[in-house]
């Protein structure tokens, strides 16, 4: 490890231990448009998002997931942030927390990570090994989105 020393309770604020304990939009959404999972096989962590999409609007939400404590935080915070933004804002969400994230020369988040208070990730920045469970949720977004996308083409042709 690198001279700084990793603080366990600092990496799990409460921030995310209150979205871990009690996750927001926890399970099977009935009727979605779409479903998007991911997984990790370095850790077993397995996420499946489930969406409904109107007017590039995500209009619900919800997840499944048997994974860790961060991948549960960050599954239900990004429901959250789904809700209050256009696809397109959390698109560029993902992105930026990603880049952030992966990021190892310590700058500060953007302020669209502060705004969806995806900041409260920072100390995963001193674990690599950890990130992706932060971004796994994205990876399903990402996934169900892609379906969409393909299913609208389909409709588009037919």
């Amino acid at each position: 490890m690198s001279d700084e020393t990793l603080n366990v309770g600092a990496l799990y604020t409460e921030r995310l231990l209150d979205h871990a304990r009690s996750p927001r939009r926890r399970g099977e959404l009935p009727l979605p448009c779409a479903v998007g999972k991911a997984s990790n096989r370095l850790c077993g962590d397995e996420v499946a998002i489930g969406l409904r999409v109107d007017s590039d609007r995500v209009v619900a939400f919800g997840f499944e997931a048997d994974a860790c404590a961060m991948t549960l935080a960050s599954s239900s915070m990004l429901g959250e942030a789904a809700l209050t933004h256009p696809v397109a804002g959390v698109i560029a969400l993902a992105d930026a927390f990603g880049d952030w994230l992966n990021r190892d020369d310590g700058g500060p988040p953007a302020d669209i990570i502060r705004r969806a208070d995806f900041d409260a990730f920072a100390e995963l920045k001193k674990l690599p090994s950890r990130r992706r469970c932060a971004l796994l949720p994205f990876e399903a977004f990402s996934a169900a989105l892609q379906q969409i996308e393909m299913d609208d083409t389909e409709h588009d042709r037919g």
